[in-house]
């Protein structure tokens, strides 16, 4: 199922337009990928729709191309910077794996990047985890069901 939208400010002038695509209402798997200003987070995060994340997920450039950085986000709305996994973790993890791989995690596992069968990478945070396939900060991504 295909939804299109556009947002008008004032009505007539037309400021942005995209698609939302249920995929399989059986998954519950809901891709977004319309413009970043419209609601949610302008700063580069990957998951800037999810305002209440406990998790925040940036590409970074290293040296040796793009990685990832973590920061916890505290009640007041500022950010740690606990986990950072280059592109040479991301590398040593076959695309796609047999299995689903763990790259890199906090000390204790509680924020753990994986690389699934699919090449997607999943970033499991306690209960909250997302899914992406991009390393970049207008990547679509998703929340699994269930």
């Amino acid at each position: 199922m295909r939804i299109n939208f556009a947002v008008e400010s004032p009505p007539g002038t037309e400021l942005d337009e995209w698609t939302l695509i249920v995929d399989g209402c059986d998954t519950g798997r809901i891709l977004y990928n319309g413009p970043t200003r419209v609601g949610g987070l302008s700063d580069g995060r990957i998951n800037r729709f999810d305002l209440a994340a406990p998790v925040a997920v940036y590409p970074f450039t290293f040296e040796g191309g793009v990685g990832l950085r973590f920061y916890q986000i505290d009640a007041g709305g500022h950010g740690t910077l606990i986990l950072e996994v280059t592109p040479e973790q991301i590398a040593a993890v076959a695309n796609p794996p047999a299995s689903n791989t763990l790259i890199a995690s906090t000390p204790g596992g509680a924020v753990a990047l994986y690389r699934l069968t699919t090449g997607e990478f999943q970033v499991n945070a306690g209960s909250y985890v997302i899914v992406f396939s991009e390393l970049d900060s207008g990547a679509a991504y998703y929340t699994p069901a269930g």
